[in-house]
């Protein structure tokens, strides 16, 4: 079955407490704001729904996320906060919150800082665990962002420099995440000194661009990108396009309305959004636009946080995009996420050339996969490793009963130990800041990649896949 992308992803006020106590299995935490009181499940203290910005609502609709307020006596931090506006999950724009999930035994731990997926258009919080991170030592944060148009949609040019964050208010949303991470990770039992930002799709291109962002440096010591990576931007002519496609296309306004999206109900924004989609030609339309002092330029280009970075994408990526009963079915525009529709034509023919005997469905996933997911992330590791700062990548092969290794397919070995995989314990030993055990480092010389096979089976690769890579030349 074929599936979009956005489916697919889916106390007592003035106590003191310093850091962490506990009332009747309630835990506690002070933190700048107040007092925040969890609840404990299965040896984990869960606080929920913490808001780590103002509403970005009103006068504030893209604009920079502003500092959250303080509040007098305890917040019940029990319950989840509403998801981001996308048509589901909430819907809402008072989005700015996280959860925590940390061990019971008060500590200094390290800490996850997971990013979701979805497209920049879907995902959230709910339903959302620390897997068995948190048994092992991890804090793990969750956090939400402004998604969409309401996170990524560049405005500067129409409204003024009051608006100059308005295409990156997804990242720096995310910034400002880390910011109250960085300064309130002690009053839960963490280290501020060792957080590791990671995500997967759209997340782990969210964490390309933090990486790239000079507002995010000192805030993160590690990072990790499951299946994304740094060229999922906009330059600013493609932006504002979105922007002027949006408004016309999407809210039937000209460009000299834009003043409207000020006032305009949220729903009605989020309707205009998705008529806009349905149009679009491309791939991925809400994404950073570069040019700013908030993203300055590509992120592979302009890697700010040179720190140890773990990063891969699996086989079959895009499978899960694509239609398996119709294994001719030509490549759409909407498939392609990084370079202009126009260089399909030629890789086609360079794909049909270098594997002859690959059936059209298995040349079609790799040159689609590739095109998105893994040669980006490729490039990202030259990139990173060139500048002198320690790379391993990893590509996950492991195929289900299908046959294929799809987006996503790594995730469940990764947040869960398996009987037989080392997946989830390699993650644990990356994020308290050890080197992975026999995997050596990227580099452009021999590209050594760990490969996780069938059944959890590794071994390391010397440029793996090295004829396909070779064929795209410099056309990503």
């Amino acid at each position: 079955m074929k599936l979009n992308r956005r489916t697919f992803l889916v106390g007592t006020a003035g106590l003191a407490i310093n850091p962490l106590r506990f009332i009747q299995d309630r835990p506690t935490a002070k933190v700048q704001q107040g007092v925040l009181q969890g609840y404990t499940e299965n040896g984990i203290n869960i606080f929920k729904g913490i808001p780590f910005a103002a509403p970005p609502m009103g006068d504030l609709r893209f604009k920079l996320a502003q500092p959250p307020q303080k509040w007098t006596g305890t917040r019940d931090a029990t319950k989840n906060a509403p998801g981001a506006m996308q048509s589901g999950q909430g819907d809402s724009e008072d989005c700015l919150y996280l959860n925590v999930f940390a061990p019971q035994e008060p500590g200094d731990y390290p800490v996850l800082f997971w990013i979701h997926g979805g497209g920049n258009t879907g995902g959230g919080t709910n339903g959302q665990t620390s897997g068995d991170f948190t048994k092992n030592g991890i804090i793990v944060v969750t956090v939400a962002y402004r998604l969409g148009a309401f996170g990524y949609l560049p405005l500067q040019h129409l409204l003024g420099d009051d608006y100059a964050s308005s295409g990156v208010n997804g990242i720096q949303d995310l910034v400002a995440a880390l910011k109250w991470v960085k300064t309130n990770i002690e009053a839960f039992g963490g280290d501020p000194n060792r957080i590791t930002i990671a995500g997967q799709s759209a997340g782990a291109k969210n964490v390309a661009a933090i990486m790239a962002t000079p507002n995010a440096k000192g805030l993160f010591s590690r990072a990790i990108m499951h299946s994304g990576s740094g060229q999922t931007v906009h330059i600013p002519e493609a932006g504002q396009a979105v922007t002027s496609q949006l408004l016309q296309d999407g809210l039937s306004l000209k460009t000299s309305d834009a003043l409207q999206l000020i006032n305009l109900k949220a729903a009605a924004l989020l309707d205009g959004q998705r008529t806009f989609q349905g149009k679009y030609t491309g791939n991925y339309p809400f994404r950073p636009t570069v040019g700013s002092e908030f993203l300055p330029d590509i992120p592979e280009r302009n890697i700010q946080s040179k720190i140890p970075l773990l990063l891969g994408t699996c086989l079959d990526e895009s499978i899960s995009f694509m239609d398996h009963n119709q294994p001719k079915a030509a490549i759409r525009s909407t498939e392609i996420a990084n370079i202009p529709f126009s260089r399909i034509e030629i890789l086609e023919e360079r794909y049909k050339a270098t594997f002859p005997d690959f059936s059209d469905l298995k040349r079609r996933i790799r040159l689609v996969t590739a095109e998105e997911y893994w040669m980006p992330s490729v490039r990202f590791a030259e990139a990173h490793s060139t500048s002198g700062t320690k790379t391993w990548m990893y590509r996950f092969d492991h195929l289900n009963s299908d046959g294929f290794a799809p987006h996503g397919a790594e995730m469940a070995y990764t947040w869960k130990h398996n009987p037989g995989w080392t997946l989830h314990e390699t993650w644990v030993d990356f994020i308290k800041g050890k080197s992975p055990k026999d995997w050596p480092l990227y580099n452009i010389t021999d590209r050594k990649t760990l490969i996780y096979g069938q059944n959890g089976q590794t071994s390391v690769q010397s440029d793996p896949s090295s004829e396909e890579r070779l064929l795209w030349g410099n056309l990503i």
